[in-house]
């Protein structure tokens, strides 16, 4: 959320090269500072032709040609630091892992399906906000969405919010992500707080769904014996799931 930001005229060419035309005959305003900036792109406030408030995602040009060379050079310098002390095959798999989910980070039309999908799956949960896509300013590399404010977790003490509120949004934090797991199987994978803002009436905005996890159902079972076992305080069966 705060890394450093790179000049707007690289944004300003992004964006064009993505929706195939000058920034002024897509947007009405478009902020030259970030409203955030993190390691593979950074975010900017802007206004559409049409009058809303929306925010433009922009992936930095050349990470998704990175991302194979940059894994391999961590991987050698793993084995030779030797910090990887595991089977070769369980070094495979974790990297096999890394990159498929950093290739799925990277592209911006996946994370706009899943924002809806997500969107759809706590449609009738209280107090739960995603934004909204806005596809004639999306693609691969630019993700464009409603500007959804909050205030950020570690500011909600400064900000006056009570205890009572701290523990409704603490509870529904708590629900939210157990529905995703044991209901939908498939959670929102990057749930760091920088990825939620709250609002005093406990309501929760979820950002940034290039992350996510679809769950075999043996796993979620899994998850659920170890939950079951944890209540009933059997540990040789937590042990096991």
């Amino acid at each position: 959320k705060q890394a450093p930001p790179v000049e707007f005229s690289v944004i300003k060419e992004q964006v064009e090269s993505e929706l195939g035309k000058p920034i002024t005959d897509l947007f009405k305003t478009f902020d030259e500072e970030p409203y955030a900036a993190a390691s593979i792109g950074q975010v900017h406030r802007a206004v559409t032709l049409d009058g809303e408030d929306v925010i433009v995602k922009v992936q930095y040009p050349g990470v998704d040609r990175s991302v194979d060379s940059d894994l391999k050079q961590l991987k050698l310098t793993l084995k030779l630091g030797g910090l990887l002390k595991m089977p070769k095959e369980s070094v495979d798999a974790l990297f096999n892992e890394l990159r498929d989910r950093l290739k799925e980070e990277l592209d911006y039309t996946l994370e706009a399906h899943n924002l809806n999908r997500f969107a759809q799956f706590h449609s009738k949960d209280e107090g739960i906000i995603i934004p909204e896509v806005f596809d004639k300013y999306s693609t691969k590399r630019v993700l464009t969405l409603g500007l959804v404010e909050g205030d950020a977790a570690e500011d909600l003490v400064s900000l006056g919010y009570t205890e009572q509120q701290r523990s409704v949004i603490a509870e529904r934090v708590f629900k939210m992500l157990s529905d995703q797991l044991f209901s939908g199987q498939c959670i929102h994978g990057d749930p760091h707080p920088g990825n939620f803002a709250f609002r005093p009436d406990g309501s929760i905005i979820i950002y940034d769904f290039g992350c996510i996890k679809e769950l075999k159902p043996e796993i979620v079972q899994a998850y659920r014996d170890a939950v079951v076992s944890a209540i009933d305080e059997d540990y040789a069966a937590l042990d096991e799931a």
